[in-house]
């Protein structure tokens, strides 16, 4: 490995703990019962640190209209969140109610990458063309494993990343779990092959031209917006107007697929001089982050 490799390998290691709107048809859709095949790309162009967004958010039900509605978590840039303030404010409460209302806002955990769809089920156009995959801490883990973990001797960085025949491409896998929520557990990266068709003229043109911005993708909403979303969606306040997808920079965030829901954890109290402390489950990846050149 070149010293401008690792010095980019080392960058992007850290983009696994990096939190900071491209359209969201640019995010790859999967479905239960399904399996798709990519190969994930280096976000070279625009900071390595950058190749997996990480991020959180609060997304649920309407009380309302029954739409998917939400906003990114402001603990995301290491600030206040009030949607984290009221779950912590109804969880807490003595009426059984509130405690249920609390639910709604639980905060959730997710990162995006860029990746060359090799195989696409559900959306068959997307083959050949780059996209953005959304995966939370299943495939996180798997990510991390294949970093430098115990799988690393198999695929590694290089091979990671690498569009041609010497790099492995990651199968994502799509079950239903007892709970009825997807599951990506059986998902993993392959074997070294060939992608058909790629070309080192191809190559160049993806890592430098085809790749997304993906601090773009999520608006973070204003704390007054939060605020108004909960009482339009959570207490039922206000006008009862159905609230949707808005690609050009409207501000109410709308998924346009059920999140998968998370065990429900006892809330922690906001803290109000320090950020949201960092996730140490997964103490490989957090040795990986210091000294990073990032």
């Amino acid at each position: 490995m070149t010293n401008t490799t690792q010095s980019m390998f080392e960058s992007i290691k850290s983009s696994l703990k990096n939190r900071r709107n491209n359209s969201f048809k640019d995010v790859l859709k999967t479905e239960i019962d399904k399996t798709y095949l990519i190969r994930m790309i280096p976000n070279k162009n625009v900071d390595p640190i950058q190749t997996f967004y990480h991020y959180y958010h609060h997304t649920w039900e309407s009380k309302a209209t029954g739409q998917t509605v939400g906003s990114l978590c402001l603990s995301t840039i290491d600030e206040r969140c009030p949607m984290c303030e009221q779950r912590f404010k109804l969880y807490n409460s003595k009426d059984p109610n509130k405690k249920e209302l609390a639910k709604l806002l639980n905060r959730k955990e997710n990162w995006l990458v860029n990746c060359f769809v090799i195989q696409d089920p559900t959306r068959p156009e997307n083959e050949k063309t780059v996209k953005i995959f959304r995966f939370g801490k299943q495939v996180k883990d798997l990510v991390s494993q294949a970093l430098d973990g115990l799988d690393a001797k198999d695929v590694g960085p290089d091979a990671m990343f690498d569009l041609t025949d010497k790099g492995c491409s990651f199968r994502i896998v799509v079950k239903k779990n007892e709970g009825g929520y997807a599951t990506y557990v059986f998902s993993k990266f392959l074997n070294k092959s060939v992608i058909e068709g790629m070309t080192p003229e191809k190559i160049k043109d993806i890592l430098e031209k085809q790749t997304h911005d993906l601090s773009q993708v999520y608006k973070q909403l204003p704390k007054k917006e939060m605020l108004d979303l909960i009482d339009e969606h959570v207490f039922c306040k206000g006008e009862n107007d159905p609230f949707a997808m808005n690609e050009s920079g409207g501000t109410v965030v709308k998924m346009d697929e059920k999140p998968v829901v998370p065990k429900v954890e006892e809330p922690v109290a906001p803290k109000v001089e320090e950020p949201v402390a960092p996730d140490n489950s997964n103490n490989n990846i957090d040795k990986l982050l210091e000294g990073l050149d990032g």
